[in-house]
């Protein structure tokens, strides 16, 4: 038989339900046998059950500590949860925009969704322009690569002398041959020419966190000085290069990206199932 904590006194500060390890968000629900039109002997609900819920005092020792924190576990899971902010850190962020379609005349079901980088903090704003919706469900669901980021799989390769955006720059330039650095290529804005141009990656460190960076990549590469007149070289633009963004992701927030992307898929990938 599982051990039940003895009974607390709710007036002792060591012992408040604050110090509790979870503090629920509690809902007041209805109960189809109290109302107003009750019959005699069954008791009417209160006029404020919201406010008189959140005024009551949770008795402790009336439920162990495992059976709180299940409670509140029950109640966060029944949220409602946002399918469209993608969280980073506390100030950082990824939105999509499902329902902001990019074309002139409006469809009746997009295929298409917009992607903004945000980061309130330092007020930087990325626009990403636009991906496929089934591919950001894949992405997530049925690719494996959130998983292998989940279990430190994918370590930043050792030939990776300096960093994966500067490598992709290389490529790109004809200065190096083929990198490694393809295999944490996330999003990017370059292919739908939305200027300054760039990269996003996914990848672990040695010690397995998982690093969510954002690195500028050369929009000039055929444009001409006629069409751009501020194009520079090639290689004036790299002496400035440097990451933009580079973080951890807590694993926490990736395995909350699985569930939204699930409950995204559920609300818009199956429009085109």
């Amino acid at each position: 038989m599982q051990n039940c904590e003895p009974n607390k006194d709710p007036k002792d500060p060591k012992d408040s339900p604050k110090n509790l390890p979870i503090t629920p968000v509690r809902k007041y629900e209805e109960s189809p046998k109290h109302h107003q039109n009750s019959k005699k002997g069954i008791g009417k609900p209160p006029k404020n059950g919201q406010k008189a819920l959140d005024e009551s005092v949770l008795i402790a020792g009336f439920f162990t500590r495992k059976a709180y924190a299940e409670i509140a576990v029950k109640i966060f899971i029944n949220k409602k949860m946002n399918i469209t902010k993608y969280e980073i850190s506390n100030n950082q962020y990824l939105k999509i925009n499902p329902d902001e379609c990019i074309h002139e005349d409006k469809c009746q079901f997009c295929t298409e969704m917009d992607i903004d980088y945000i980061d309130e903090k330092n007020n930087l704003y990325i626009k990403f322009g636009y991906e496929f919706v089934d591919e950001w469900y894949a992405f997530f669901i049925e690719s494996n690569r959130i998983e292998k980021l989940l279990k430190g799989e994918m370590v930043l390769s050792e030939n990776i002398v300096k960093d994966v955006g500067f490598e992709w720059n290389e490529y790109f330039a004809g200065k190096r041959g083929p990198t490694e650095a393809d295999q944490y290529f996330w999003i990017s804005n370059s292919p739908k020419e939305i200027r300054p141009y760039y990269n996003s990656w996914l990848y672990n460190d040695e010690k397995w966190n998982v690093i969510f960076e954002i690195t500028p990549f050369y929009p000039w590469h055929n444009e001409t000085k006629k069409t751009y007149p501020e194009k520079i070289s090639y290689k004036e633009w790299i002496k400035s290069y440097k990451p933009l963004v580079k973080t951890i992701i807590p694993k926490e927030n990736l395995k909350q990206w699985i569930k939204q992307a699930n409950e995204f898929g559920k609300k818009y990938k199956v429009k085109f199932d």
